[in-house]
């Protein structure tokens, strides 16, 4: 996944950073403290990319140890969890405060891929399925950079 995101981040015109690599050690304990396995493109994103910055937007992975990071995909869930404004069943991974928050939505998983969903924490619902996999809502998202 990494070669292919740079490659297409390269034929834009805008600014992008990629974190470092996170270890499946690292991604067996964040797996362990959410309660939650993480999707097949996830843990491909986190693993290879740590996380992106692109056009002024963060797609939230992991770096570094601290769990309770809010600029983490754990930290963010975590905090919204003690908050009680998510499901213990979503994950956050990208904060799109135009719509509110992009989650992955384990209870709808087909073959380790969970769908991708916009959640409302002011109404704490689902307000719309964006893509099937995370997968193809990074690489939608990095599509839309281009336009």
């Amino acid at each position: 996944m990494r070669k292919e995101v740079e490659s297409l981040l390269n034929n834009l015109k805008i600014k992008w950073r990629i974190g470092k690599p996170i270890s499946l050690v690292q991604i067996g304990e964040l797996e362990k403290e959410l309660g939650l396995l993480l999707p097949t493109s996830y843990r491909q994103f986190i693993q290879e990319l740590g996380f992106l910055v692109a056009s002024g937007n963060d797609y939230l992975g992991f770096y570094g140890k601290d769990f309770t990071d809010p600029s983490t995909f754990i930290g963010l869930t975590l905090r919204m969890r003690n908050e009680g404004n998510i499901d213990y069943s979503l994950i956050a991974v990208h904060n799109n405060e135009d719509f509110g928050i992009v989650c992955l939505n384990t209870e709808k998983c087909i073959n380790d891929e969970c769908e991708v969903v916009f959640w409302d924490p002011w109404r704490k619902e689902i307000i719309e399925v964006i893509a099937s996999s995370y997968k193809d809502f990074l690489f939608a998202e990095i599509a839309s950079m281009a336009e």
